[in-house]
């Protein structure tokens, strides 16, 4: 009597010394759910920030007490390389407070017995806990069975045997790793920086991999992992770049809390986020399963103050978009649930913002289009427009919805709101730059023998976006409708994940 039917998993992004952050997370949880409840911690609970003791402590009273998980980070494991002597503190690093202790040894001790990951289940869901990334191949007992091997080295009671493991540490892999031997120095030491620093891999030799953000021909590690359809979730951190991950199949948890001196670069980053899947339970939600979006089951608390200026060394500093940054969470609206089979696919946009490229896209990966040739392609769209023209008169007779299923339709976004009320739609929104999108209607206008009529009192580009607005208010009132919105620019940089997002 009194107690939850259930304990509410709570997962935390990286902490790096944001004790004050990490404890006000914790409090939240136990005033909210009492002893009914676990914390776990994707790991880099030290380092950069200002109470990396304190922020040791609070993990290991969860350990202790039996409702704590943590996995070793990045940074954790270089605390481990100072406190054993291997390497000195580097420049930027806070770690003094740990070093100076007088349980250094302890901690030292402690870290090094810590999983690199954990497998779990979330809500009957498989799922598996870790810093960085895995092997986009592996399935879950294997990424269980490979990180097994490196934690018995790591945690050996033998100095010789972890120290010789982590004098030298890649950062990329040093070579393909078919055809070495297993369980080798070389083997074990790959597998621990893919664990804990990866970030990029190269698609056609997923063994190749890098701890930086994916550039040229490589992709995101999550990327390839989700193309190979695993049935199981990965809860994770270290990309506070990518910020907040709400994706089928991935939580990121990453929001850089240490860094929220670039909180006002809109990246999402500059907070500590805890993800609380199925905190809703018991709703009449539907959902089938705890990694489904869209997802608004998150805490966060910010810094009252920033914790770094940013000019400190190996500072993670904001940039123009990469390749490889996951869509942001908002991407994912709509009051709808999946069912496979049973919506419409309706790609929708303003008109040159890239529907005819998704429609094009979607045929590619076999879904099947309702598309005539009643527009023919022309210089503007030199592979076709993929219109049906029966969308024009939607209002007037909509029937041939009625066996569309399963099928892609392309509908502008000035007509979603004719949509019947009867069918179930999945909406892919290409979304692009007013002022690219003005640009290019411009250009086909003249291309055509028109010349654009001068702006009215309100500008094009306001008319476009109050209408994006009345667009988007509708499709979070329909109960009928979920909507994936995808970045023109982001899909022209890096179409294969967006490929991989919109798939999933």
């Amino acid at each position: 009597p009194g107690r939850l039917a259930f304990v509410q998993q709570i997962f935390i992004g990286d902490v790096q010394g944001c004790a004050r952050e990490f404890r006000q997370l914790i409090r939240r949880a136990r005033d909210r759910f009492g002893e009914d409840c676990e914390i776990w911690q994707v790991g880099d609970l030290v380092n950069k920030g200002p109470e990396n003791l304190a922020a040791l402590e609070l993990m290991r009273e969860e350990v202790d007490r039996g409702g704590g998980h943590f996995v070793l980070g990045n940074h954790d494991l270089h605390l481990i390389r100072v406190l054993a002597g291997i390497v000195p503190l580097f420049p930027g690093d806070s770690l003094r407070d740990v070093q100076e202790s007088a349980e250094a040894a302890d901690w030292l001790a402690w870290l090094r017995s810590q999983p690199l990951v954990v497998p779990l289940f979330i809500d009957e869901a498989p799922a598996l806990m870790v810093h960085a990334a895995v092997h986009p191949h592996w399935t879950l007992p294997r990424c269980v069975e490979r990180a097994s091997a490196v934690e018995k080295r790591l945690s050996s009671p033998e100095q010789d045997d972890w120290v010789g493991l982590l004098e030298t540490l890649p950062r990329r892999s040093e070579s393909v790793m078919e055809g070495k031997v297993a369980g080798s120095e070389a083997e074990l030491r790959d597998d621990l920086g893919r664990f804990l620093t990866c970030r990029s891999v190269d698609p056609g030799k997923p063994g190749r991999w890098s701890g930086r953000p994916p550039d040229g021909d490589a992709t995101a590690w999550h990327a390839s992992w989700r193309l190979a359809g695993h049935d199981y979730g990965i809860v994770y951190g270290h990309w506070a770049q990518q910020r907040l991950v709400v994706a089928p199949g991935l939580r990121g948890l990453d929001t850089g809390c240490v860094y929220a001196h670039i909180g006002e670069d809109e990246t999402g980053t500059g907070c500590l986020t805890a993800w609380l899947p199925d905190s809703a339970r018991g709703d009449a939600s539907g959902r089938a399963s705890p990694f489904d979006c869209p997802d608004e089951s998150f805490w966060r608390v910010e810094p009252e103050k920033p914790y770094l200026s940013g000019s400190e060394p190996y500072t993670y500093q904001p940039g123009p978009p990469r390749k490889g940054i996951e869509v942001p969470h908002a991407s994912y609206r709509g009051g709808a649930r999946s069912r496979a089979g049973r919506e419409v696919v309706v790609v929708s946009g303003l008109p040159r913002s890239g529907t005819s490229m998704w429609m094009q896209m979607l045929r590619a990966g076999g879904i099947s289009l309702l598309a005539d040739d009643a527009r023919l392609a022309d210089e503007d769209n030199p592979r076709g427009y993929l219109e049906w023209e029966p969308v024009k008169r939607l209002r007037e007779n909509d029937s041939w919805l009625d066996e569309s299923a399963g099928r892609a339709v392309k509908v502008v976004a000035p007509l979603l709101r004719d949509l019947p009320p009867r069918h179930r739609y999945a909406v892919l929104f290409s979304q692009r730059e007013l002022a690219e999108v003005v640009a290019s209607q411009r250009a086909m206008l003249r291309r055509l023998g028109h010349e654009p009529e001068a702006d009215p009192e309100a500008s094009f580009e306001e008319i476009l976006g109050r209408e994006l607005s009345r667009v988007v208010d509708w499709i979070d009132a329909a109960a009928n409708v979920r909507a994936f919105f995808v970045d023109y620019a982001a899909v022209v940089r890096d179409p294969l994940e967006a490929a991989v997002s919109v798939s999933a």
